[in-house]
C-alpha cells in the first residue's frame, strides 16, 4: 500500500513539473473558448462550415502565448499563474489572422486592456485635389511640386473622393490605413509618386441628444442610440418632433461619434422626421422598418437559447426552440419593400435630408445611417467613412474561467438584410459607410455652408472638443 502510495506521489509531481497549473488553467481556457466560438459566434460558425479547422487555431494560440508569456512581460501573474493581458493579445493575434469573417463586434478585454479583434479603416488624406472631366481626373491644386495643375491621373479611382474644396466639388486622394501613415503613393502620368498624407481627428460631442437651430437649418445631434436618461431623451425627442411637424428649415442629423445601442431609438427619430402623425402612418412606417431589417440570420443553438432567456425574451426563445436549423432565417415580403416610397409620398418634409457620419459612428449610428439612407432617397450623408461595425449583432459577452478574459461574440448575421444590401455607401465591416461627399472635422463647416447656403452654421456645427487619441 505504502509503494502503491508513493508511486503515486510521484505520479503527482511528475504531472506538476510537465503540466504545471498554469498550462492546466490555460489550456481549459482554450477549451471554454472553442465551446463559445462554436456555440455563441455565427461568424466563427459560418467560417466551421467553410473548412476552418476550429482544432488547429486553438493550439496556434496555445502556442503564441508560450512563446510570449515570458518575454518582455509587463503583465502580472493572476492566482490561476495566467498573464492574463498576454494571453487576452494572443487569442487577439490569432483569431484576427485566422477567422474568415471580419466582425468589429468582436472584442477581447483583460483589466485595462481593451481591443476589437479586428482593425477599422481610417483614411489618411492629401492635399492633391482633381476635377473630373468625362471619366478622366487632372490635377486641380497639389502641395507636391512635381504634381502640377493639368497633370493626369492614372491610378485607382477608388482613391479618389469627392469632397468640397475652396467653393468647388472636386476629388481628393486618400488612402486607408488603421495604422499612422505619413506619405502614399499615387499614380501621376503613369509614373509613381509619393505625397504626404494625414488622418484629421475628430470633434467629440458631450450631450446626448440635443437641436440647434439657425433661420434657415436645424441641426439635431444624436451622439448616442443608448441614453442614460431615457426621459429626458424621449422629451428631446418630443420637442423635435413638434418642430419638424411645422418647420419648412433644411434638417441635418449629426451622427459623429454616435456608436451605437438600441435600433428602437433610430425608430422613433426616423418616423418624426419622415412621416404625418397618424396610425396608419405609424403601423406602415413600422413595417417597412421591420422588412428593411430582414433576411438576416440568427444562431440557434441552446446557449443562446439560455442567454436569450435569461435576458428576458421570452418570445425570441420560443421562437428559436421551435426551429430546428442551426441558423433560423428572417424574411421579408418583397412587396412591402417595394412599396417603401408610398409611406413617403407626401412627407412633412421634402429637402435634402443630411445626415453627418465619421470613424466613429457605428453599429446602431451605423443602422440609423443605412435606414435613412433606404428610407429617404433624399438623403446625403456628410463627413468620413463609419466604423464598420454592422454585419454581425447580437452581440453577448462571455468569460474565460481562469484568465477571466471577457470576449463579444455575435449571435447573428444581418449581411443579407435589405438595407445592407440595397445601399451602395456600405463597403463592408471594417470600411463601414462611405459618405456621399467627404468632409473631416475641420472642412465639415464649410461643406454644410456651401450646401445648405446658410453661413449661420458655423455657430451650431463646431461644438464639443476636439479628440485627444489620434492615429
Amino acid at each position: 500500500m505504502k509503494k502503491v502510495f508513493s508511486t503515486l506521489m510521484i505520479l503527482i509531481t511528475w504531472v506538476s513539473v510537465i503540466f504545471p497549473q498554469s498550462s492546466l488553467a490555460i489550456e481549459k481556457d482554450c477549451e471554454v473558448l472553442k465551446k463559445y466560438m462554436q456555440e455563441v459566434s455565427i461568424d466563427c460558425n459560418m467560417a466551421i462550415d467553410e473548412g476552418l479547422d476550429l482544432d488547429d487555431v486553438i493550439q496556434k494560440i496555445q502556442k503564441e502565448y508560450d512563446s510570449v508569456k515570458f518575454k518582455n512581460i509587463k503583465d502580472k501573474k493572476n492566482q490561476k499563474g495566467i498573464y492574463p493581458k498576454v494571453f487576452a493579445k494572443s487569442i487577439r493575434k490569432v483569431l484576427s489572422k485566422e477567422l474568415t469573417y471580419k466582425n468589429l463586434h468582436m472584442y477581447i478585454k483583460s483589466g485595462d486592456y481593451f481591443d476589437y479583434m479586428f482593425d477599422n479603416q481610417f483614411v489618411f488624406i492629401s492635399q492633391v485635389y482633381f476635377s473630373k472631366n468625362g471619366n478622366e481626373y487632372f490635377v486641380e491644386e497639389s502641395n507636391v511640386r512635381s504634381i502640377k495643375k493639368g497633370m493626369k491621373y492614372t491610378g485607382d479611382e477608388q482613391s479618389l473622393f469627392k469632397v468640397i474644396h475652396n467653393g468647388k466639388e472636386l476629388y481628393r486622394f486618400a488612402v486607408f490605413n488603421h495604422y499612422r501613415q505619413k506619405k502614399a503613393k499615387i499614380s501621376i502620368e503613369n509614373k509613381i509618386r509619393k505625397v504626404p498624407v494625414k488622418w484629421i481627428p475628430n470633434y467629440v460631442q458631450n450631450e446626448e441628444i440635443s437641436f440647434k437651430s439657425t433661420e434657415k437649418t436645424i441641426v439635431i445631434s444624436i451622439t448616442t442610440c443608448r441614453p442614460k436618461d431615457l426621459d429626458k431623451y424621449r422629451k428631446v425627442v418630443s420637442e423635435i418632433r413638434k418642430i419638424l411637424e411645422t418647420t419648412d428649415k433644411t434638417v441635418v442629423i449629426d451622427l459623429r461619434n454616435n456608436t451605437g445601442g438600441q435600433l428602437g431609438i433610430v425608430d422613433n427619430i426616423l418616423y418624426s422626421l419622415l412621416l404625418t402623425q397618424n396610425q396608419q402612418n405609424s403601423e406602415y412606417f413600422s413595417k417597412i422598418l421591420n422588412n428593411i431589417s430582414q433576411n438576416y440570420y440568427e444562431l440557434n443553438t441552446q446557449t443562446i437559447r439560455d442567454r436569450v432567456l435569461v435576458a428576458g425574451n421570452a418570445d425570441k426563445f420560443t421562437r428559436l426552440k421551435m426551429d430546428k436549423n442551426k441558423y433560423v432565417q428572417g424574411y421579408g415580403s418583397s412587396d412591402e419593400i417595394e412599396k417603401v416610397s408610398v409611406a413617403i409620398n407626401n412627407p412633412k418634409y421634402n429637402k435634402n435630408l443630411y445626415v453627418l457620419i465619421n470613424n466613429q459612428t457605428g453599429s446602431a449610428g451605423e443602422v440609423f445611417a443605412l435606414f435613412t439612407k433606404k428610407i429617404y432617397e433624399n438623403t446625403i450623408l456628410i463627413g468620413e467613412n463609419s466604423f464598420g461595425c454592422v454585419k454581425f449583432g447580437d452581440p453577448y459577452v462571455y468569460s474565460l474561467p481562469n484568465s477571466e478574459i471577457s470576449i463579444g461574440f455575435s449571435a447573428t448575421d444581418i449581411s443579407k438584410s435589405v438595407a445592407m444590401i440595397s445601399t451602395k455607401n456600405w463597403k463592408g465591416e471594417t470600411y463601414g459607410i462611405y459618405p456621399d461627399i467627404w468632409a473631416t472635422s475641420e472642412e465639415i463647416i464649410d461643406t454644410m455652408i456651401y450646401l445648405t447656403k446658410d453661413e449661420e452654421l458655423k455657430n451650431v456645427l463646431l461644438s464639443g472638443k476636439i479628440q485627444e487619441k489620434s492615429k
